[in-house]
């Protein structure tokens, strides 16, 4: 009876071992699906706007801690433009450097770039065709909607070493346990 309490005890600490693990999961998020209209059907007139670019170009530097570098890159660029008040940011350079242990990552990223804004909208008439060419939209691979969704994994489960150890330790123990009560 106590070598089945026993053994009972060391499966549910090694159990509870195997399973130490820290989950983490943080983003900031913003999606835009551009192509909702075409998709509904709904006809659109375009618009036409004068872009407003800053003459001087801006640095914003952050630390994300547990996300992917695909994710800190979007994390600044909204950071980026609330702190500039602007629509959108002209040639971005990014600078970035990761720092990582089991549990914590941590990524250092620098964007430089030009603030720009959105002016002078209005909808499109024929004299704008001479400064570009409008193409129909076909919903086909080229043009699904654009979201922050990158392609790197996330891991979602980490595993300490402590937590490792002892349940390659608690695995050992519990088939010389089982081996022992086999044999008894």
């Amino acid at each position: 009876m106590k070598k089945s309490i026993l053994s009972i005890l060391i499966f549910v600490i090694f159990s509870v071992a195997l399973t130490s693990c820290a989950t983490v999961n943080r983003s900031k998020t913003a999606d835009y699906d551009y192509m909702f209209i075409s998709k509904q059907g709904i006809i659109q007139r375009p618009l036409v706007t004068d872009l407003e670019v800053a003459k001087e170009k801006q640095k914003l530097a952050r630390t994300y801690v547990n996300v992917t570098v695909a994710q800190a890159k979007e994390n600044i660029m909204g950071d980026f433009i609330e702190q500039f008040k602007c629509d959108l940011i002209v040639q971005p350079y990014f600078t970035t450097s990761t720092e990582g242990t089991s549990v914590k990552t941590t990524v250092n990223i620098t964007v430089n770039g030009y603030p720009a804004s959105y002016k002078n909208i209005r909808m499109y008439e024929p004299k704008d065709s001479a400064n570009f060419k409008i193409r129909a939209f076909v919903n086909n691979e080229q043009n699904k909607p654009i979201t922050n969704e990158s392609s790197e994994l996330t891991p979602q489960k980490k595993r300490s070493v402590v937590g490792t150890v002892l349940g390659v330790l608690g695995t050992a123990a519990l088939v010389i346990v089982v081996a022992a009560l086999a044999g008894a």
